[in-house]
């Protein structure tokens, strides 16, 4: 478990890395003028889309693609068939933001990075966490456009799935999501 919490940590700090360095070449005004409870918002929210989400791709999509991609390449070493079974995680998690295609490459690059550690040593509640920690800086912070799929392209405020979805939180949160 120590092992399986240093990966996860190591791949937590690259990202926070990389999502810093994005930022300040964005603009550094960007963090000046965050809302910081438009964050919390975000971060509390995301906690239940990243639970879906991670529950359908690792939990299930991801075993069930080591067992097909396992059963296709049985001549293959280990690690050639953990490529082929994350890569093709990542290539399902990024098909599925379409037609957002930032968001697509990022939620591709995550899939395959905490693929790779979860392949060997799986935690969907540190996968959650992560995902709806780096999800919320994307978007509230560096400011990446969210919505895929119907969503994509409208700019109305009131066009939030989960605003319409759970009573009252429309309400409470107001633009905040």
């Amino acid at each position: 478990m120590k092992y399986a919490l240093r990966l996860y940590g190591v791949f937590a700090l690259v990202c926070i890395a990389i999502l810093g360095g994005m930022i300040y070449l964005k603009s550094t005004q960007t963090v000046l003028g965050i809302s910081w409870s438009s964050v919390l918002i975000k971060f509390v929210c995301y906690l239940l889309s990243a639970s879906i989400q991670d529950l359908a791709f690792f939990s299930l999509l991801l075993l069930r693609l080591r067992v097909l991609v396992n059963a296709n390449m049985m001549s293959q070493n280990d690690l050639v068939r953990q490529l082929a079974t994350v890569l093709l995680l990542a290539l399902f998690v990024g098909f599925s933001h379409y037609p957002n295609w930032p968001l697509a490459f990022f939620s591709s690059v995550f899939a395959f990075g905490m693929g790779w550690i979860f392949y060997t040593h799986p935690n969907l509640f540190l996968t959650v966490i992560l995902h709806a920690f780096f999800g919320t800086i994307l978007h509230r912070i560096y400011q990446l456009h969210m919505k895929f799929g119907i969503f994509y392209g409208n700019y109305d405020s009131q066009a939030h799935f989960f605003r319409k979805l759970i009573p009252g939180l429309e309400a409470l949160i107001g633009s905040r999501w």
